[in-house]
């Protein structure tokens, strides 16, 4: 199986989404050695996955809503293209506004935009309301990181309970001690 995970949140930031990403895939890749990973992102790194890996870099234009343009337009098409059997975006919002001939899995990580929208600027708010919506319905699973995660997705976005599957976040497999 040919199984692309989008890494967008590795080329942007070190903390949150992108420490749970990195460590999804390092525990993926130790665990199965039959199907073919390809990490897609958007700009050139040094992070020691794409070391380990394949990667298809499909860079963000120089225009306005390049992100936006990036995931609805241009990533359908080349994942069409590529020929994947799976694709699973890890941050929320992914390129599955459209049909493609591949199975698809997003990770949510909370609603809070939702549940608390006056906590959130306005367009953060709009993103959820309008996008995560059309993205539940159009994904095969859901996996959400608490079970309070997976109540939210079923209530706020009227997502069926067995479409979502909870998966606990986890240590790294070194963890690092803090100092007080």
């Amino acid at each position: 199986m040919k199984i692309g995970i989008i890494t967008d949140c590795l080329d942007d930031s070190s903390a949150g989404i992108s420490v749970l990403t990195a460590n999804l895939i390092e525990h993926i890749l130790k665990q199965d050695k039959e199907n073919e990973y390809v990490l897609i992102h958007h700009t050139k790194n040094k992070h020691p996955l794409y070391k380990t890996t394949k990667e298809l870099i499909v860079p963000l234009k120089n225009m306005p809503f390049a992100r936006e343009y990036r995931k609805v337009i241009q990533l359908p098409k080349i994942l069409e293209r590529e020929g994947f059997d799976l694709v699973h975006e890890t941050t929320q919002i992914g390129p599955f506004f459209r049909k493609g001939n591949y199975k698809k899995v997003v990770t949510i990580c909370d609603l809070a935009p939702l549940r608390y929208p006056e906590t959130f600027p306005k367009i953060q708010v709009w993103h959820h309301k309008l996008g995560l919506p059309i993205i539940t319905r159009k994904v095969d699973k859901i996996i959400a990181i608490s079970e309070s995660t997976k109540r939210d997705i079923v209530e706020l976005l009227g997502t069926p309970e067995d479409k979502v599957k909870t998966v606990l976040l986890a240590l790294p497999s070194r963890p690092k001690l803090m100092n007080n």
